[in-house]
């Protein structure tokens, strides 16, 4: 089960910059890493501790300029949104809440820089 999010006005945002030209493009994607990793890291946090396994399953991939912060756990799915017969736990979406304001700021200023 994957689970897969996305900051939509974030996307369109450095889809914009990734045209402004090759040193934007990498700062862009500098941005995109940088804030992956301190997703993971933030997705850590979250996951439930009991026997590790999750927590030590989230990790970062980098494919062209999208950073993907994954978890391998098989359960993920279920223990980010639970089942009928328990309640989740959520440690992505919190994450990306956490995450998305200073991803943005970060994007904000590399445009800043590349349209002055």
């Amino acid at each position: 089960m994957n689970i897969k999010f996305e900051i939509k006005n974030a996307n369109r945002m450095a889809q914009a910059l990734l045209n402004a030209g090759p040193k934007v493009k990498q700062q862009v994607n500098n941005v995109a890493k940088n804030n992956a990793e301190k997703g993971m890291a933030i997705a850590k946090r979250y996951a439930p501790k009991d026997t590790r396994f999750l927590m030590n399953n989230i990790i970062t991939s980098y494919d062209g300029g999208d950073a993907v912060i994954h978890s391998r756990a098989g359960y993920s799915g279920y223990q980010e949104w639970g089942t009928r017969y328990q309640t989740g736990t959520p440690f992505m979406r919190p994450m990306l809440k956490d995450i998305r304001p200073q991803y943005m700021k970060d994007l904000e200023n590399v445009a800043k820089g590349a349209f002055k």
